[in-house]
């Protein structure tokens, strides 16, 4: 599989640019990304991580989420009276408790004993965790101030039993809204998968399932156990739940796929259920964390021998179908098998995490056992290419290990941040060799290949007033992924200034976005629509692209006077947009705010209309050279937006770009362009066609 196929014009990314820029308002901006991936960020805690003491008894932190301001909410459980209380934390971007959440950065579940396994932001900030209580699946809802949500469940709280025995071990969201969570309920003699979906409110789903439960045993049969451990949402609709089977001495992994109505996917390996022993000497298989690279599944977990005490990281990637996939790992087996451990006696243990990288990189972090066994043991993240092997330019040899004091320490979950760096959960205790009483450990690393990249709140503008007018502009050669053309700027559409959205912040506040309209130059052959997946922070979207809509340029731009054009060195790319045909709409809401309104509006977001890729502009202004493309592989997609109370329309706002000095009018809101990567996938012949300009 290559993963995003983008090549890079003349093999470099460098931009070559003359330009300058100037904003007369300036919002925060994001640090730098740190040059040495898998290395310990110092900005974050003491030297990397934070050692939280709870209780005096052990706390532990089993869940991560990094929410898009990046401050991290860790789920877990902490001891403050007699029982067990699950419990969330709210960190700040440096590695504080953040004491506007909760109680001084710390909430705790009251009453009967609890555990908190894993948790989940939903767009509009509220906080969705899931564990055990009462021996039953445990969901609750936080609002973004810690508080319980009263219109989830009862009193922000949701308890669901049919068995002796029901665990939950994670949870997602679908674009809907509604709340998927998976673990385990014991069956007649053994444990089964376990799949319930909510809605909003918390209410089980009565289209799902049974009253919105399901149960699946994978291997029927006395003391075969069956754990669900994992969940991924497919962008069609379809769950894949990933844990083990059979039980001790002889575990399988096991993958099962459901429709989204909560029946076993028939076109799924065996009747929706897949089975994987990844190495015949190791009787036990563990799948912890799931997760897509594209279309493909991937899988993470460890294999253990029994016999020797010593178990291997283990990454699988499935195909669509189930099917094991051969183009994955240096053996053509679809099967990774790592040794992390130096000597027999280490091993893997209790949970791990694991997420993909928007380039597609898998990041896996997990606990490791010292020689002595239990106790005295550390964390590794390990970071492999989308093919499955060991990525170089991630710590040594794509290994990074940590200890995070003399006793026992572990990673338990994992997280990436928009900046791509690495955020890992767990346990730990600082102090004492061997296993006393331990503290939540939350590490952050430094990473790449994150969703980080600028957005962009795109204004209907048109040309002031006896201003002078640059358009037409020919001819321009735009050079993308898909084609090299000529086209003909011919008029003015949106003045883009960079956004800041839900208070994640601004990269390179002094450099916007003027779009202009393109067409075709007489005579020049058309494009062929296109089927794409573009990956977005609201998910993952599938859809045509179809003819060229508008360049962007980077542009300065000011509300006072004319300003010079923008600096040297600047990392805003060039961008050919086109139109854009989703299967699906998108439906969320925000609050957006960038320089020319400070003050910002809540927008709802709406239908993804245009696709912007990175292109080499060559013509008028630009050079015959072009300025190359800063980063081949970050795309825009541009969403319909609108505000719940729109802005004042601006007159005469100043911009300068490549094209020359300019004066617009700017109305309203009426896009948000998001970074994002993009996929490359077969188009149906029904689907195939010449796409005309689409500018609309």
């Amino acid at each position: 599989m290559e993963w995003f196929p983008v090549a890079p014009k003349g093999g470099s990314v460098a931009k070559h640019s003359s330009l300058t820029v100037a904003l007369a308002l300036v919002l925060t901006s994001a640090a730098p990304l740190h040059a040495n991936p898998g290395d310990l960020d110092p900005t974050f805690g003491g030297g990397g991580y934070v050692a939280q003491d709870l209780s005096p008894s052990s706390d532990v932190g089993m869940g991560v989420a990094v929410q898009d301001d990046g401050r991290v909410i860790v789920a877990g459980s902490s001891r403050p009276g007699d029982d067990v209380a699950a419990t969330v934390l709210r960190f700040t971007q440096t590695g504080q408790l953040d004491a506007s959440f909760a109680s001084g950065g710390v909430f705790q579940l009251p009453g009967a004993a609890s555990y908190a396994r894993d948790a989940v932001v939903q767009t509009d900030g509220k906080i969705v965790v899931v564990g055990q209580k009462q021996n039953a699946f445990l969901v609750f809802r936080l609002d973004g101030a810690g508080a319980l949500d009263p219109g989830f469940g009862a009193g922000g709280v949701v308890i669901t039993g049919t068995a002796l025995l029901e665990v939950a071990e994670a949870v997602a969201l679908q674009p809907d809204g509604r709340i998927v969570v998976v673990g385990r309920s014991s069956g007649p003699g053994s444990l089964d998968f376990a799949v319930a979906r909510y809605d909003a409110g918390g209410t089980l789903d009565p289209t799902f399932g049974v009253g919105g439960i399901v149960k699946t045993d994978a291997v029927p049969g006395l003391f075969l156990d069956d754990e669900a451990l994992d969940v991924v949402i497919q962008p069609d609709g379809k769950l894949v739940v990933a844990g083990d089977s059979g039980g001790n001495p002889d575990g399988d992994v096991c993958v099962v796929r459901y429709l989204a109505n909560g029946t076993l996917d028939p076109s799924f390996g065996s009747g929706g259920i897949v089975r994987t022993d990844l190495d015949a000497g190791d009787p036990n298989d563990y799948a912890y964390g799931v997760r897509l690279q594209g279309a493909a599944i991937v899988v993470a977990g460890y294999s253990f021998d029994d016999a020797t005490a010593f178990g291997r990281l283990a990454v699988v990637r499935y195909r669509p179908t189930g099917a094991l996939d051969p183009a994955f790992g240096a053996a053509a087996t679809g099967i990774v098998l790592t040794d992390v451990g130096s000597a027999p006696g280490f091993e893997f243990d209790e949970d791990l995490g694991m997420e993909i990288q928007c380039d597609g990189k898998i990041v896996v972090g997990a606990p490791i056992k010292g020689a002595g066994g239990f106790g005295d043991g550390g964390t590794v993240v390990v970071r492999f290419d989308p093919g499955g092997t060991l990525d170089p330019g991630f710590a040594t040899g794509g290994i990074a290990s940590f200890d995070f004091g003399a006793g026992e320490n572990a990673a338990l979950d994992l997280a990436i941040d928009r900046g791509g760096r690495v955020v890992v959960a767990g346990y730990g205790d600082p102090n004492v060799a061997g296993y006393t009483m331990t503290d939540v450990v939350v590490a952050r690393l430094h990473g790449s290949g994150g969703c980080l990249g600028e957005h962009y709140l795109c204004h209907k503008s048109r040309v002031s007033h006896g201003a002078p007018v640059v358009t037409p502009i020919v001819p321009l050669e735009l050079e993308d992924q898909f084609y090299t053309q000529r086209f003909e700027a011919y008029r003015t559409r949106y003045l883009c200034p960079p956004a800041d959205k839900r208070g994640e912040g601004i990269l390179e506040p002094d450099v916007g976005l003027a779009t202009y309209l393109i067409d075709y130059l007489p005579g020049d052959a058309l494009h062929e629509t296109q089927r794409v997946r573009m990956t977005t922070q609201f998910g993952t979207i599938s859809g045509l692209l179809l003819g060229p809509h508008s360049l962007m340029v980077p542009t300065a731009i000011d509300t006072v006077a004319q300003p010079p054009p923008p600096v040297p060195g600047h990392k805003v790319d060039h961008f050919k947009c086109y139109c854009f045909k989703p299967d699906t709409p998108t439906v969320t809401e925000a609050p957006i705010a960038h320089a020319l309104w400070p003050a910002g509006s809540v927008y709802r977001i709406r239908r993804a209309r245009r696709v912007c890729t990175p292109t080499d502009a060559h013509g008028e202004g630009l050079g015959s050279e072009g300025e190359g493309i800063e980063d081949p592989a970050r795309h825009l997609v541009c969403f319909q937006v609108k505000a719940r109370k729109p802005p004042a329309k601006l007159r005469d706002v100043f911009l300068t770009n490549a094209f020359g000095a300019q004066r617009w009018d700017v109305k309203h809101g009426f896009e948000l362009c998001v970074p994002a990567r993009k996929e490359v996938l077969p188009t149906a012949p029904s689907e195939r066609r010449k796409a005309r300009r689409c500018a609309r």
